[in-house]
């Protein structure tokens, strides 16, 4: 067991450490020559706003194409690219004006390099609202455009409707959430809602679409989303998770199943050791 004196001995350490760290760094520090006003107004700083959109397309399911601009001609684009030989236009999933549009693409395909497709870079394969909730931080106003603008006709609005509500089917299907089965929210696994076997579920008493559950899954947890990926966050549990109702994924569900091990000092001496390229100082 360690004695008090030797955990006294190390914060007292710990302290003169820090002190070390911060005479050498201050002895390194240049002055700024320039307020961050100079630095915004002569770099150009102020000239990177710009609009970000995402758009999905329900005769592509599990693609997202992710778009920037630097001008307000975001409609027009979306428009020109709804001229393409798709079944159906593409949606508007989300779209804002953001401060640093050039930044702000730089971090997303950094964040998300693993999910842009190879063969068209403004194509990921992911849920969109991992994008959207990346993209919030940055936002200045949130963008809204009519059907009008974006090209999209009625007669094209009700296909698209229909195209959706048949993809959100295809996904309910493929749980095979019989009646009574209890489905979990995957981003807040204390949520849950009931298959009622008719492609409706139940939550807090409701009859909802698996959209509409979800909407109000988001809100519980402080996403008020109009457009959602729906269906996909509804997930059943195995046997043994929905005995400890905790997530087999989880942390907790981790901690549960690993035995729990005693620290032992590895030398008599607790004293601080440093191994630099396998070699112990």
């Amino acid at each position: 067991m360690i004695s008090r004196t030797r955990i006294h001995r190390r914060i007292a350490n710990a302290w003169l450490h820090w002190g070390a760290i911060r005479k050498h760094l201050s002895g390194h520090a240049r002055p700024c020559s320039r307020s961050c006003k100079e630095v915004t107004e002569i770099d150009g700083m102020s000239n990177l706003s710009g609009t970000v959109f995402i758009l999905v397309n329900d005769a592509m399911p599990r693609f997202v194409r992710l778009e920037f601009t630097s001008g307000d001609d975001a409609a027009a684009k979306i428009a020109k690219t709804n001229k393409s030989a798709l079944p159906v236009p593409f949606r508007l999933y989300f779209a804002a004006e953001v401060a640093d549009w050039k930044a702000l693409e730089r971090s997303l395909r950094f964040l998300f390099s693993k999910h842009y497709d190879a063969d068209d870079q403004a194509y990921l394969t992911i849920n969109p609202d991992l994008l959207r909730a990346a993209i919030e931080p940055s936002v200045i106003n949130a963008i809204e455009l009519s059907d009008k603008e974006l090209g999209i006709s009625p007669q094209k609005r009700a296909q698209m409707d229909q195209l959706r509500a048949a993809n959100e089917d295809l996904n309910m299907q493929a749980l095979n959430a019989k009646p009574g089965t209890i489905l979990y929210f995957a981003n807040e696994p204390s949520i849950s809602c009931t298959a009622l076997g008719n492609g409706l579920v139940q939550l807090d008493g409701k009859s909802l679409t698996p959209v509409q559950a979800a909407q109000v899954a988001m809100r519980k947890i402080g996403f008020d989303w109009e457009e959602i990926a729906g269906s996909d966050y509804w997930i059943k549990l195995s046997a043994q998770a929905q005995t400890s109702h905790v997530p087999n994924g989880s942390a907790v569900h981790v901690e549960t199943i690993m035995p729990e091990k005693p620290i032992v000092p590895n030398d008599a001496d607790d004293s601080p050791v440093m191994v630099i390229r396998n070699k112990k100082l």
